[in-house]
């Protein structure tokens, strides 16, 4: 996105991940690259435009989509229609690390709806997560869990939100705040 002339706040998501622009650090999120053939939705603050950089001959790399760590959770994203963009912080336990060996799921009725892992947010100097939520239905009830993966506790979330299609909850300096229950299974 070298050649958008972005904004502050700018949004850019996928149907799977999003990132948002900082005017100091550039885009943060896990967007991390756009992929040939792949749709993004661009929520700008200011009218743009944008033209999508052709392939060359002269070596400009073509990304490709990255095989990940499978997480606890899982969510086939194909089954909805509708999705929501997150940016959270959690309140880790007295004594946790923050850092990327975390995940953070959003379920509605026991089913997942969203999971990411923690990323390092650039604005703020700590790890948030930046999750898309799907539904097929507006005004769901958004509940939170929360796993170490060292050593795969799963903790129960105080705060839920209701889902609104194509909203954002949360931004790179105020994330949507998340704290901690108890275990799950206690």
């Amino acid at each position: 996105l070298s050649n958008l002339n972005a904004a502050e706040g700018d949004l850019i998501k996928s149907q799977f991940k999003f990132a948002m622009y900082d005017k100091n650090n550039g885009w943060v999120g896990n967007l991390r690259s756009l992929i040939p053939g792949e749709g993004y939705m661009y929520q700008a603050s200011i009218a743009t435009s944008f033209a999508y950089p052709k392939p060359s001959v002269d070596g400009l790399r073509i990304a490709s989509p990255t095989q990940s760590t499978p997480l606890i959770w899982q969510v086939n994203a194909e089954d909805y229609r509708d999705n929501t963009s997150l940016i959270a912080s959690v309140k880790v336990p007295d004594g946790e690390s923050v850092d990327t060996d975390h995940v953070l799921g959003a379920f509605v009725d026991g089913v997942c709806r969203g999971v990411t892992p923690a990323v390092y947010n650039k604005a703020m100097g700590e790890y948030n997560y930046f999750m898309t939520i799907y539904s097929n239905t507006t005004d769901e009830k958004v509940v939170f869990k929360w796993q170490n993966k060292n050593t795969s506790a799963v903790y129960n979330v105080n705060e839920s939100m209701t889902f609104v299609n194509n909203a954002l909850r949360g931004s790179l300096r105020v994330p949507y705040a998340l704290t901690l229950k108890e275990l799950e299974g206690n």
